[in-house]
């Protein structure tokens, strides 16, 4: 990730200034429950896809998006969202 707002660990637009990162790996089989729950971020978050799929992500009742390899996500603090499962493993890293 490139910054946009080099040397400044506040109000950053990429989440490289980022202090907790949190991997996460989903399977084809993980149970759609699982993901479909809506989520509330309680920070400035930012969402990173690490592996090619067809899996998709949804703010609060937005229209889905496809998620692709490599795309960053910001989620703002306070904002929904959840995981829409597809039938390829996911990888994703979450940095507040």
């Amino acid at each position: 990730m490139s910054c946009k707002n080099p040397g400044v660990s506040h109000n950053c637009t990429c989440g490289k200034h980022s202090k907790n990162t949190n991997v996460y790996h989903y399977s084809p089989t993980t149970p759609a429950t699982v993901i479909s729950k809506l989520n509330t971020v309680n920070e400035d978050s930012w969402l990173e896809v690490l592996v090619e799929n067809d899996w998709q992500f949804q703010y609060n009742d937005d229209s889905p998006i496809m998620l692709n390899s490599d795309m960053i996500i910001q989620i703002p603090e306070g904002t929904s969202y959840r995981l829409i499962k597809g039938s390829t493993p996911l990888a994703i890293s979450i940095k507040s």
